[in-house]
């Protein structure tokens, strides 16, 4: 392999690891998201 090929490598895992972090990121902030709607609904009844 030439350096060429190690920086793409590279470059794909730092890709893949910031878009799995950034998915991760926005799954937690959607379930917090969720709870905090369903915490709304069990504390305000509905009208």
């Amino acid at each position: 392999m030439k350096w060429g090929n190690y920086q793409l490598v590279g470059n794909f895992f730092v890709n893949a690891a910031c878009y799995t972090g950034i998915v991760v990121k926005s799954v937690l902030l959607e379930s917090d998201i969720v709870v905090f709607f369903v915490e709304i609904g069990h504390t305000y009844p509905e009208r």
